[in-house]
């Protein structure tokens, strides 16, 4: 899959060295950098948010054009953004812990709505399907994006690819966007994109929720009521 980009993405990405099938493994060189994560983006200036917004963007441009012809032949597949069990989990979630029903019905209908984009999407890509914080590199001195790792292998709604910016980033998210719409020439559906936040940040909720850890359930929540 790796292979089906090289050339044709900026950025650093894996490059395969060693593999092995007993167990399954793999190596790759080292992307040298400074892993994004929660902590470096706090210390981000407006304008280098904005800029990695930007970075993110020509990023996802360079990968959405390959060919979905080349993408499948890789070994793209498409892949649900959802399973159906975990949506009917997230559905039972929200009834029990969202008693308020204004805020429960709104967000039973983003869940249900990401189901109706997927099944008629926008336009169909090859996506990285993880482009969070933990999984890019930025240039230390430039603060610019360096390298994207943990490629994903799936093929499905453009908007699949834009969620997690917006969540970490109100700034970032909107630059990201601003440029990939500007690169592309195309409009991205606003509706499908808060309805992709809204039910990945509800997973969110979830996953710290069974874990007990009250501080980041407590911070998913109120992200959500904030819709």
């Amino acid at each position: 899959i790796l292979q089906s980009f090289e050339g044709k993405i900026d950025v650093e990405i894996p490059r395969i060295e060693y593999q092995g099938d007993d167990p399954v493994y793999s190596g790759y060189r080292k992307i040298e950098g400074e892993v994004f994560n929660r902590e470096s983006l706090a210390h981000l200036q407006e304008a280098e948010k904005i800029q990695v917004g930007k970075d993110m963007a020509h990023f996802l441009h360079q990968m959405h054009t390959v060919p979905l012809a080349d993408a499948e032949k890789a070994g793209y597949t498409r892949k649900p953004f959802m399973a159906e069990a975990k949506r009917k989990e997230t559905e039972e979630f929200v009834r029990s812990e969202f008693l308020d029903e204004k805020k429960r019905t709104f967000l039973l209908q983003m869940l249900n709505q990401s189901k109706e984009f997927e099944s008629a999407p926008q336009k169909e890509v090859a996506l990285h399907g993880d482009l969070d914080l933990g999984n890019m590199f930025l240039d230390p001195k430039t603060k610019r994006l360096k390298g994207v790792i943990d490629f994903g292998d799936a093929i499905g709604d453009i908007h699949r690819d834009f969620f997690y910016a917006p969540i970490r980033d109100k700034i970032m998210g909107k630059a990201m966007l601003e440029e990939y719409e500007r690169l592309s020439g195309e409009t991205l559906s606003r509706e499908a994109l808060q309805t992709y936040v809204v039910s990945r940040e509800l997973r969110f909720l979830m996953r710290y929720h069974k874990k007990g850890d009250v501080k980041l359930t407590e911070e998913w929540r109120r992200k959500l009521e904030e819709r």
